[in-house]
């Protein structure tokens, strides 16, 4: 199984009802929120929800660099400290798309 390419967006959309949309790198939108009233989520819950699944392959990808990572060091007993910065900010950076904050 796969998932759709990233990296997704998450967007305001004015299409029809009003509420935040995900799309793919092509595009193509994946998942859509509506917001207004009952049984509809706040704007507010729809953006961070949307900012959250929006970064799901960022995190995806953040994750399995830090375990291959740390799993090679484990192995060897060596440390690569370039190597664990750059996947701790591309961690931060995930975190921080996760939650709408890049």
């Amino acid at each position: 199984m796969t998932h759709t390419p990233g990296p997704w967006q998450a967007k305001w959309d004015t299409v029809g009802l009003p509420g935040w949309s995900i799309a793919g790198a092509d595009g193509t939108e994946i998942a859509g929120c509506t917001t207004g009233n009952p049984p509809f989520r706040t704007a507010d819950e729809c953006k961070a929800d949307f900012h959250l699944i929006a970064a799901a392959p960022t995190l995806l990808e953040a994750l399995d660099s830090t375990t291959s990572e740390f799993a090679y060091v484990l192995e060897r007993g060596i440390s690569n400290r370039l190597r664990c910065n750059e996947i701790i900010t591309q961690a931060r950076a995930a975190i921080a798309q996760a939650k709408g904050a890049a």
